[in-house]
């Protein structure tokens, strides 16, 4: 009888421990971690393919979705090169996430498909990326200060740029 009454106490601290300790749980309105992470893939694999048939919008092998705003005429970059560029992120909401204006960067440190659309570019060009989720930040979320707020990215978002290519810096 002791025995059954222990294992029973012991069984019923599990299953609360189990329930209470529950890591699907997070601040987006009670949802599931897996529940979000499905929302923004469908959302953002939702959006690309509605995009890439808008006028002027070209696909790349990867899935990378780019538009010309302007065609620069000076140097374009290769992955070893630094670049100075102006460009603007966002979800596919329009939640501006970040704006940076004549920032210098390593190509190869920019993620995949930034990487891939100044690649693209030369100098005096401007453009419009829309990028799948594998090739932005993946399974992980960021967070970004922008205009005194937090802004979360989240995991399996689809991100929107618009990039400026000012000056090719060649290694």
């Amino acid at each position: 009888m002791k025995t059954n009454l222990l294992f029973t106490i012991l069984l019923a601290l599990a299953s609360f421990s189990l329930c209470s300790c529950n890591d699907d749980e997070d601040e987006y309105e009670g949802k599931s971690s897996t529940l979000i992470n499905r929302e923004n893939k469908e959302a953002g694999e939702k959006f690309l393919e509605d995009n890439k048939s808008a006028d002027g919008v070209k696909e790349t092998y990867t899935g990378l979705q780019y538009s010309v705003i302007t065609n620069g005429k000076g140097e374009q970059p290769a992955l070893k090169d630094s670049v100075i560029i102006s460009f603007k992120g966002q979800l596919i909401d329009n939640t501006v996430f970040c704006d940076v204006d004549s920032f210098k960067v390593l190509v190869s440190d920019e993620s995949e498909g930034m990487q891939e659309g100044l690649c693209l570019m030369s100098e005096g060009s401007e453009y419009k990326l829309f990028v799948p989720y594998y090739l932005a930040f993946g399974s992980n979320s960021k967070s970004f200060a922008y205009n005194n707020k937090n802004v979360s990215v989240g995991p399996y978002s689809a991100i929107l740029y618009t990039v400026e290519l000012h000056k090719v810096i060649k290694k």
